[in-house]
């Protein structure tokens, strides 16, 4: 089993009377990268500087190695943070700004000199020198804050939004390049971002912070498609819910009739114990849905019908807006760019489906259908299509 480097026990931290952490707990591996995704003002970077020790928690320990270093000042924890502003040194040229932290640690001067070169080469920037730091573009500044965390030999690295002040390609390339050299180095990193295809690419395990709680922690795969509640179901990628009611309960599973007297049998969700008559929400992602004509025969499946309202091109892929009951609207997405030639608009269609896809949540105020898509594309859409 891999070994647990990190672990965070309870930390809570307030600024006056506002409490932006509460009882935050979670472990690190070894060469493990921990994303902690959630919206802006969340809690990530205060969560970020309590670990590197720029912050002090009100309650909680922090364990490295099994060691508690909650009282340690930063420059004695071992480990190196890669600022979102990137913190560098102006008035210092490339090669200072890296070998800053090697020159605080008195490393003999033609060890300085080796580290440095060879760390330009890690981020492909060799011969970068003697540049100045207002002479480089936003991508070769990211990779000297990078070099400069990554030449100390840190046993945790932290990179608080290292990519956001980036255009949309470079950020693109920048998380790639991050990624190999994370994983060259076997070093373990937490990384912050509220950028949900960031995360996903760039995480073994993604944590999901919201108002100062830990919702849930697990793979890309475990967050996107066993979403533990209902704010992560709804801000990882896209999502369709259509409100249901609980007509039986057996075991691990549950029977519902849908609005417009679909029944099914789902699977239970282990984090929301329903009864008998409640009113829930399911939840289906676009993807796992399945577009026929209306005329066809249906097989055993269950399906819901519609209409083909719009559909939105995206290159390698169409979102296709479907109008169904009570006003509500349901998004399917396919890989197949045609499909808008097969299903164009006021085209009555099923969408249909397979129960196993389908994820069960407490009910909206509201009833009906809804359609959630909050701040990202999603990050299946683009390596899972279906035709």
């Amino acid at each position: 089993m891999t070994r647990e480097i990190l672990k965070v026990v309870n930390l809570s931290k307030t600024f006056g009377e506002k409490c932006v952490l509460d009882k935050v707990s979670f472990s690190l591996f070894d060469s493990e990268t921990l994303v902690i995704l959630g919206p802006s003002g969340t809690g990530k970077t205060t969560l970020l500087f309590l670990v590197a020790g720029f912050e002090q928690a009100n309650t909680g320990s922090i364990y490295f190695k099994k060691t508690e270093i909650s009282h340690l000042p930063p420059y004695k924890r071992n480990f190196a943070m890669v600022f979102q502003d990137y913190a560098l040194f102006n008035h210092l040229n490339v090669f200072d700004n890296i070998a800053f932290g090697l020159r605080a640690r008195k490393f003999p001067k033609r060890e300085v000199k080796r580290k440095v070169i060879e760390a330009l080469e890690m981020v492909g920037l060799e011969g970068f020198e003697k540049r100045r730091i207002e002479g480089l573009s936003g991508g070769e500044q990211q990779r000297v804050a990078l070099a400069r965390a990554m030449v100390v030999a840190p046993e945790v690295i932290l990179l608080d939004e290292p990519l956001s002040n980036l255009d949309a390609v470079l950020r693109v390339e920048m998380r790639s390049e991050i990624k190999k050299i994370l994983k060259a180095k076997n070093v373990s990193s937490i990384f912050v971002t509220h950028d949900q295809e960031e995360a996903f690419e760039i995480a073994d395990r993604i944590a999901i912070l919201q108002d100062g709680n830990i919702l849930q922690i697990g793979s890309p795969e475990e967050i996107y498609e066993q979403p533990a509640c209902l704010f992560v179901a709804e801000f990882v990628g896209e999502a369709n819910f259509i409100e249901a009611r609980v007509d039986a309960v057996n075991g691990e599973k549950i029977k519902v009739e849908t609005y417009d007297e679909l029944a099914l049998e789902v699977a239970k969700n282990p984090n929301y114990a329903c009864q008998v008559g409640q009113k829930v929400n399911l939840m289906i992602r676009p993807e796992k849905l399945y577009l026929e004509p209306f005329e066809e025969i249906a097989d055993y499946r269950p399906y819901l019908t519609g209409t083909v309202q719009d559909a939105v091109y995206s290159g390698d892929s169409v979102k296709l807006n479907i109008a169904v009951a009570q006003n509500g609207k349901i998004v399917i997405a396919k890989g197949d760019p045609n499909i808008r030639n097969r299903f164009p608009m006021g085209t009555k269609v099923r969408l249909v489906f397979e129960e196993s896809a389908v994820r069960v949540f407490p009910a909206f105020p509201h009833t009906g259908f809804r359609h959630s898509h909050v701040n990202a594309q999603n990050y299946f859409n683009f390596r899972r299509k279906n035709s």
